[in-house]
């Protein structure tokens, strides 16, 4: 039987970095995917792009794979939040509000990184890792605990013994089922389109919101060779209405979109087909187990809103990362996961709770909703210290 100081289950974005993380600090690490990305759903992570905010890029740089993500990486300087008119009579005439970087003495708010590119990348690097062992096409079947130890076994007939469990498997997951940790969740009845543009106007480094009925429509901008032209959308709205918006042809999917996006990239075309994510709030009610500890979208989901996710899970990595350099002789123990649980859990529900009332305000047909969205927005642009309170706290 062999022996692992950290088994982490789930080998994609999140797990990835886990694995990565732990064995720059001499852990050895055993790292289990279920399938590979070249045979699960390829279309929707050539698709999607992940924000890395700055504290998220620091940490890549302490473990040593920024460097390899960064030529990838398109600059996120400003946001610009446009409150659209959805109510002729009630609702607030169309506002801009504008954060720039430069207003919190940054260069940037972060990087925007194709997510294909990235987990490829991160797979290369564990692969050549010597303190990794990954293993494709395997999954968790079911552990237990033998002294200070959980015994693992896995769907290829091994049983590895390891100090501590990582449940990195996503929103579905094995690890988090099989411990029994049961979950606060919330459909918020909303689809988000992903999809890639070209567009005639330069992104300028700017990601847009625009807000309206439904939910919001975001431009992400992409690197394209210095052109900035091209741009990742996410357009989230009702389900009723993207299934429409899906049942047109491309000429009007087209004309759609650019009357969304009021022209603010100039004239929008598709260069690739739309791929739809279900939008759900997500918390698990216990974050760990018998030495087991949950991260990313086994631990939390929300909507994508304010580049959280990704963000929040790189913060769980560290966070048990930093406590397992801290508990070195004992990885794993009850004092150290309960740390886990009271460092991550605060942060967690509040930034359910934030991101799920952002959403509601962004999607409501109510137009108390929609007032309250307007005024919200301009009166935090206009207030220069919570302006920028706001931005920092963004960061996390």
């Amino acid at each position: 039987m062999k022996f692992y100081d950290v088994c982490i289950i789930g080998g994609g974005h999140s797990g990835l970095v886990a694995a990565l993380a732990f064995a720059n600090y001499k852990f050895n690490v055993l790292c289990v995917e279920s399938k590979t990305f070249s045979s699960s759903s390829k279309k929707d992570i050539e698709l999607r792009t992940t924000a890395h905010l700055l504290p998220t890029v620091s940490f890549l740089k302490t473990i040593g794979v920024w460097k390899h993500l960064e030529a990838y990486s398109c600059p996120l300087e400003t946001l610009k939040i446009v409150n659209e008119k959805d109510i002729e009579n009630f609702s607030p005439k169309i506002s801009n509000n504008i954060f720039q970087s430069n207003e919190i003495n940054q260069k940037n708010f972060g990087y925007n990184v194709p997510l294909e590119k990235s987990i490829n990348i991160f797979r290369e690097l564990v692969k050549s890792c010597k303190n990794i062992n990954m293993l494709d096409y395997t999954s968790l079947v079911s552990s237990y605990l033998e002294k200070e130890f959980r015994i693992v076994k896995l769907s290829n007939g091994d049983f590895i013994k390891t100090k501590l469990v990582i449940g990195a498997d996503g929103a579905n997951s094995v690890v988090r089922n099989l411990s029994g940790i049961d979950v606060f969740e919330k459909d918020t009845d909303q689809l988000a389109l992903t999809f890639n543009v070209k567009h005639t106007l330069e992104h300028k480094n700017i990601s847009n919101e625009l807000y309206k009925i439904g939910g919001p429509l975001t431009t992400v901008p992409i690197l394209d060779n210095n052109k900035n032209l091209h741009s990742s959308i996410v357009w989230m709205n009702n389900k009723e209405v993207t299934e429409q918006l899906l049942s047109l042809d491309k000429k009007t999917f087209a004309l759609k979109l650019n009357e969304r996006s009021l022209s603010i990239l100039g004239e929008m075309s598709p260069i690739t087909a739309a791929t739809k994510l279900p939008v759900k709030i997500m918390v698990a009610q216990k974050l760990v187990g018998e030495r087991i500890a949950l991260i990313g979208e086994a631990a939390h989901k929300l909507p994508p809103i304010g580049a959280q996710g990704f963000n929040m899970s790189v913060k769980d990595i560290e966070t048990i990362l930093q406590l397992s350099i801290k508990n070195i002789r004992n990885v794993g123990s009850s004092d150290m996961l309960s740390a886990y649980q009271f460092k991550r859990s605060p942060e967690i529900f509040g930034k359910a709770f934030s991101v799920g009332f952002l959403n509601k305000l962004a999607a409501s047909e109510q137009t108390a909703f929609q007032n309250l969205r307007a005024f919200g927005l301009d009166a935090i642009n206009n207030i220069g210290p919570l302006k920028r309170g706001i931005m920092r706290l963004g960061l996390g």
